[in-house]
């Protein structure tokens, strides 16, 4: 029951790594980026896109992968909303050859 009042973000951050072996060992969310000082991990980074995103949720989880980076741009007033019932994605149009080679839905 207490879990069903949360806010839950889970990043997985499986898979073979194949594009990307060297973040094998510890997993591509502890990955280091070419920026900051010190270095910025993934992780840090997709806490800082979704920082927004839990005051705009209704209780719930949002899943997410480890290895890419979602941007998105909105109007000053507008606001990203979690808020209808149901599940929701974050998804970008691509061609069907992109989709079926990316791991993507």
């Amino acid at each position: 029951k207490a879990l069903s009042e949360l806010r839950i973000v889970l990043i997985h951050a499986g898979g073979f790594s194949q594009r990307l072996p060297s973040a094998s060992a510890l997993g591509k969310i502890f990955m280091a980026l070419p920026l900051g000082e010190p270095i910025y991990q993934m992780l840090e980074l997709k806490l800082a896109m979704y920082v927004d995103f839990p005051s705009q949720m209704k209780p719930g989880i949002l899943v997410t992968c480890a290895d890419d980076i979602e941007l998105y741009s909105i109007g000053k007033e507008e606001r990203v909303r979690f808020d209808k019932p149901g599940f929701t994605a974050l998804a970008h149009p691509s061609s069907l050859s992109v989709g079926t080679t990316h791991g993507v839905f």
